[in-house]
């Protein structure tokens, strides 16, 4: 096929399943992702789209680069030319900091309810029965009240 040795096939990189390792992995780097966006509540759908794209392209660029890692050279010393595997690489590494760059490569804070609905929200809720609980409680409204 095109010169290329026969275990650039067998590398993972041209895989279609993923192992159940790479799916943790993925679901990690997606939860991760969503958070640093402000959760997922305040994620858009296109947006989460762009996190599920980013999270496999990062499994795929891992795969790629364990399979280079493994590889004696990157370059086909009877042409003089890289692998084509090499120059696949490149294009996923680059399409993975394409959908970085288009989710945001700032983390974006959870929006926080202002004091006042917050003590409102404590006030409304039923007292907590155990007794480290209503310490912790009590001490934190004690200084929240004097501040």
């Amino acid at each position: 096929m095109g010169g290329f040795p026969a275990k650039l096939h067998r590398s993972g990189f041209y895989r279609s399943k993923v192992t159940p390792d790479e799916q943790r992995a993925m679901d990690m780097i997606r939860e991760e992702l969503l958070a640093d966006c402000g959760g997922e509540e305040h994620v858009s759908t296109a947006r989460k789209l762009l996190i599920d794209l980013a999270a496999a392209a990062a499994i795929r660029c891992q795969r790629v680069n364990a399979y280079l890692a493994g590889l004696d050279h990157l370059v086909d010393r009877r042409r003089h030319k890289e692998w084509r595997v090499v120059h696949d690489a490149r294009r996923a590494e680059a399409h993975l900091q394409g959908l970085l760059r288009d989710i945001g490569l700032e983390r974006v804070a959870k929006p926080v309810p202002d004091l006042l609905s917050y003590l409102e929200t404590k006030a409304a809720k039923p007292p907590v029965e155990d007794a480290d609980k209503v310490s912790i409680t009590s001490s934190t409204t004690t200084t929240i009240t004097n501040t």
